[in-house]
């Protein structure tokens, strides 16, 4: 199953917050920062997840978000949390869900991926009481198979897609952290 895992948020930062919170709640300050801060990161890196993706590949974030299931876990040791780890998971979605069209001379153009190209000898209509694009698997008439896109999961193991991700949460921690600093130093 792909996931994007968030290892380090960086010791000197752990270190930091240790040492401004480290008389606060008994020590327990700097957990409850770090943790609140990085729960954050992740619950907007889910958000963010579909914008992402529907940058780089042609589907919307409306139809990535349905057909995706987020799993996040939070991990760490001594009662505070050190790392993030967000997992995508999702069926295979239907070309047809990533804006494939007939073409003028017979085939589809389908591109799950911006930048996409034809496939000849497909052809859109519904059999077994499913729309989708469609290919004869040999010379007869049937049987045909359904064309399937990348699932969710796939498209976040794209480079470019987790590595913004990735990006994103490191900025929400980054942000989030000092407002939690500030938020346990004056006991809101």
């Amino acid at each position: 199953m792909p996931e994007i895992r968030i290892d380090e948020i960086g010791p000197n930062k752990i270190d930091r917050v240790n040492a401004i919170l480290s008389g606060i709640r008994g020590g327990s300050g700097a957990f409850e920062a770090i943790g609140a801060a990085m729960k954050r990161a992740s619950d907007s890196a889910k958000t963010q997840a579909g914008r992402y993706a529907a940058e780089v590949y042609n589907i919307s974030k409306g139809k990535f978000m349905e057909n995706c299931r987020i799993t996040t876990s939070m991990q760490g040791g001594g009662g505070g949390v050190t790392s993030i780890e967000l997992i995508f998971a999702g069926r295979v979605i239907r070309l047809l869900e990533f804006g494939a069209k007939g073409g003028k001379t017979g085939g589809v153009y389908a591109a799950p991926k911006n930048g996409g190209g034809n496939i000849r000898s497909a052809f859109i209509t519904a059999i077994y009481g499913q729309t989708g694009v469609w290919e004869r698997v040999g010379r007869h008439r049937f049987p045909v198979e359904q064309k399937y896109g990348p699932s969710t999961g796939h498209m976040m193991q794209d480079e470019g897609v987790s590595e913004q991700l990735t990006n994103h949460i490191q900025e929400v921690f980054d942000s989030r952290i000092e407002h939690e600093i500030t938020r346990i130093l004056n006991g809101w």
